[in-house]
This record gives structure tokens, C-alpha cells and sequence, in this order.
């Protein structure tokens, strides 16, 4: 199989590859425990640089660089080995930092950043934090079947069409997607549920990226704010269980935004829109 470069396991990090690269660079992955720690690697280089506060965020890089051009002793007086152990990292570091900058202005400028939180790709995450493998991502199919990225509104009338990403090391096997508007009404996406007294359970899911769900939902909502849940988790729940949950008093969300859900060994993805 051909070998992955380093450039293609970091937009595989960031959720920058289509579904079918995807497909191949994990069936590599698979295949090679080399690439496995080059990714793990790659991993934490991301976590550092995204980490908030950090040093990087203060220091003028120009300067620096400018300052050791000045200082930094002829070629020929450096011992060569230091560039054969230096130069791999530092151009995995600056390959990095570039990615990131074009990830932030593609964002900015071409996607809510609303979008981008449901997604689960946005600030810096703990290393312990579930959440940060995973994300759903929404999209508004309008009356003539044109798909377009779910923004902060909502029309009534748009149906939505949902695919996620479940990347965790230890694989989430299920998923739930619904909404919860502000008089507390569930409105469920994943699994369907269109008729009273039935209580079906979470779909099952593969890990990916990108992972496209078949169909289009059109639900009766009501106008006002409305909270959207992904919920992956590794045995299923009963649609039961999270009503039940959500009509405790204990969650009912007050001011500030949405909350996770007390739903034992998740990753949830939550997202608050408008519904016009």
C-alpha cells in the first residue's frame, strides 16, 4: 500500500479529507504501527499548538527568526547533524501552523461558527475531553432539493440531511441525533420515531470521517431557539431513557448556553440554532 505523507495525516486530523481518503488512509493506519505513532505524534504537536494562552501566541516568530539569521554562526561552523535532526521537525511544525491558518481563515470565511463548534473542530480540547472525537454535521435541503451547510437560522418548512464523525480510539458503535426546543419538545432525527408508545433505539454507526446518514427529516418545529444533540455512544440507549432525562428539572437548561447531557461513557455534539 502506498505510504501516507505527513501532510495528508494532518488533514486527516482535521477532518480535511473526502470520505474515500479517509477510507484509505485508515486501512493504512491499520496496516502500519510506524504511521500509527507518526499520527499519535501529529496529534499532540496540534493539541500543543491549539493549546490556548500558549507561549507561540506571544512571540513574534519574524523577530526570532530575524534575530537568529544575525547571531547564528556561519554553515560551515554548525555541526551538520544538528539540521539532519532539527530540519524534519521544524518542517513538520511550520507544515502544521500553515494548516492551521488555512483551516481558520477557510472557517471564518465560508462557514458559521456555530458550524464549525456543532462539528466539534473548534477551540482546544483537553486530552481526556470525549467530545473531541466526534462531531455531526448539518445540512438545510430547501423546497428544490439544494443542499446548503446549516448556518445560526433555520427555516420551518427546510428539511435536514446529517453526517458525523466518530474517530475516537476506542470506537463509538452508536449514535443519537435530536433536538430539543425551548418548551422543552424533543424532536427526533436518528432513530425515527413517528409514533407514540414506540421507543426505539440508537443506530448503529461505523467510525470515519464525514460519515454521510441516507436520508432528508423534515420535522413540525416551532419557531424560536433550538438545541441540536449528537450523542455517540458505545452501547445503545432507549429514545425512553433521554426523555426521561431531559424532562428531569435537574437538566432543564436556564440562561447561558446548552449543557451536555448525563448520559453515561458519551461523546455529544450540541449546537443551539434558530428555527424562523
Amino acid at each position: 500500500m502506498k505510504p501516507v505523507s505527513a501532510k495528508m495525516l494532518l488533514c486527516y486530523l482535521e477532518g480535511e479529507v473526502t470520505q474515500s481518503q479517509a477510507a484509505e488512509i485508515e486501512a493504512y493506519l491499520a496496516d502500519s504501527a510506524s504511521a500509527r505513532r507518526q499520527l499519535e505524534g501529529l496529534r499532540s504537536m496540534l493539541s500543543g499548538l491549539r493549546a490556548p494562552d500558549g507561549e507561540a501566541d506571544r512571540t513574534d516568530l519574524v523577530a526570532a527568526i530575524r534575530q537568529r539569521a544575525v547571531t547564528a554562526p556561519a554553515p560551515s561552523e554548525l555541526p551538520r547533524p544538528f539540521w539532519f535532526v532539527v530540519a524534519p521537525a521544524l518542517a513538520c511544525l511550520l507544515m502544521a501552523i500553515g494548516l492551521l491558518r488555512w483551516r481558520h481563515v477557510f472557517v471564518t470565511d465560508a462557514a458559521d461558527p456555530a458550524e464549525a463548534a456543532f462539528r466539534a473542530k473548534g477551540g482546544p480540547r483537553r486530552a481526556d475531553d470525549p467530545d473531541r472525537w466526534v462531531g455531526v454535521q448539518a445540512h438545510t435541503v430547501d423546497g428544490a432539493g439544494a443542499p446548503h451547510p446549516l448556518g445560526a437560522r433555520l427555516a420551518r418548512q427546510d428539511g435536514l440531511a446529517f453526517a458525523y464523525t466518530s474517530i475516537a480510539p476506542e470506537p463509538h458503535r452508536y449514535l443519537m441525533i435530536f433536538g430539543v426546543d425551548s418548551a422543552s419538545n424533543v424532536f427526533w432525527f436518528y432513530p425515527a420515531h413517528e409514533q407514540a408508545g414506540d421507543d426505539p433505539v440508537s443506530i448503529a454507526i461505523e467510525s470515519g470521517h464525514a460519515r454521510e446518514l441516507p436520508e432528508v427529516i423534515h420535522q413540525d418545529l416551532r419557531a424560536g431557539s433550538l438545541t441540536l444533540y449528537g450523542v455517540f455512544s458505545r452501547s445503545p440507549f432507549r429514545v425512553s431513557q433521554v426523555e426521561a432525562l431531559l424532562r428531569d428539572p435537574a437538566t432543564a437548561r436556564g440562561a447561558g448556553p446548552p449543557r451536555r447531557l448525563s448520559l453515561p461513557d458519551t461523546a455529544q455534539s450540541i449546537r443551539q440554532i434558530q428555527v424562523e
